[in-house]
């Protein structure tokens, strides 16, 4: 009986899980990604796919900063960067990992430094918001890892 029992606890899980996914799936909406607020700070972050950058593009008169991370060495687009951003008193206004290779924020007008790193990559940079949007690319050398591990594990030695 115990055996039983626990089978219907799992199914009975499981269906609830289901019907949360299927609940989540329908109420979130698939044509846009998801604006975000943190400290007074507007952001959305995506990018992946064709359709997801169109609706990014649809997304950019919104915001005043808008920034691309891509491999310095062949211009690929680079999702998961963590960026700090920091205002003169140097605090924190945003702290984010990217979901995609774009990053959108409206920032209030002032000087900023961003902090962002990729891998073992960090770059900083100091920008000034003011009426115009910026669009920045920023390139980070990218560590091929498949390259590393056969150099360091070389078996003709």
């Amino acid at each position: 009986m115990y055996p039983s029992l626990l089978r219907k606890s799992v199914a009975l899980a499981l269906v609830g899980v289901a019907a949360t996914v299927v609940h989540a799936q329908d109420s979130a909406p698939q044509d846009q990604p998801e604006i975000r607020e943190s400290a007074g700070v507007r952001y959305v972050s995506g990018g992946i796919g064709i359709d997801d950058v169109r609706r990014m593009k649809a997304l950019a008169p919104g915001f005043n900063v808008r920034l691309r991370f891509a491999d310095e060495s062949n211009g690929s687009s680079l999702s998961d960067v963590v960026i700090v951003v920091l205002n003169p008193k140097n605090e924190r206004v945003l702290r984010v990992r990217t979901e995609g290779p774009l990053l959108y924020m409206n920032l209030q007008p002032g000087r900023y430094l961003l902090a962002m790193a990729y891998q073992d990559s960090v770059r900083q940079l100091q920008i000034t918001v003011g009426r115009m949007p910026q669009q920045l690319t920023i390139g980070f050398h990218v560590e091929d890892l498949d390259v590393s591990w056969r150099h360091g594990h070389d078996s003709s030695r």
